[in-house]
């Protein structure tokens, strides 16, 4: 769920950035006001809604990203762990069978260089895509996977929250997807997929090197 904080400031979930732990975080920090529409609620979809009208004009809002090729990975390792790969949402369906990933549905495989060219042939540049519907100018903070709790920490200081700096720095990882081996990008793959997600490899400052 997109999550409205105590203060107003609203959290949202990108998938596969954090953001379970994020939101576990979060509610255990007693931190939580209520849990808002879907998971991954986008800006659109937060800011079209009935309860977040009676929020301030232009809540603060804050979510995460990651490298795009980390996210493909983890997206991969995610799906196959459910052996066939899950239809995330409903095209047919409007903002009720939304997901984030529904425009991948069908683009699954076992081996990872094919799911990744499948992606480029239906969605290229996706994840530069995905990460705009979330990052929008009204978006006032927006962290790092890779720098996880460090930004998160931030983030809380800055809209002046009272929370237990320790605990926070305690908890365990949360929605990690398993295997841990190293996935080999060939050569080819990995410059087409940073030329095509060049937008979000500048705009989040990751080397493309």
């Amino acid at each position: 769920m997109a999550l409205i904080l105590k203060d107003g400031s609203v959290f949202l979930h990108i998938p596969k950035t954090g953001g379970s732990f994020v939101s576990t975080a979060l509610t255990q920090l007693g931190l939580v006001k209520r849990e808002f529409t879907k998971k991954h609620a986008d800006v659109d979809r937060f800011i079209n809604k009935s309860v977040a009208k009676k929020l301030p004009p232009r809540p603060f809002m804050f979510c995460f990203v990651r490298n795009p090729l980390k996210w493909y990975e983890s997206w991969w390792k995610y799906n196959n762990t459910f052996g066939d790969w899950p239809t995330w949402g409903s095209a047919s369906s409007g903002d009720a069978g939304w997901h984030p990933q529904n425009i991948l549905n069908g683009c699954g495989d076992t081996d990872f260089s094919q799911f990744v060219r499948n992606v480029l042939k239906r969605r290229p540049g996706y994840v530069s895509e995905m990460y705009g519907w979330y990052v929008r100018p009204d978006v006032g903070f927006v962290g790092k996977n890779e720098n996880l709790i460090e930004d998160l920490v931030t983030v809380l200081r800055m809209r002046e929250l009272d929370f237990d700096e320790d605990k926070l720095r305690s908890m365990a990882k949360v929605g990690v997807a398993p295997g841990e081996e190293r996935i080999n990008w060939s050569d080819d793959l990995r410059r087409e997929v940073i030329r095509l997600e060049y937008p979000a490899f500048v705009r989040y400052g990751y080397p493309t090197e």
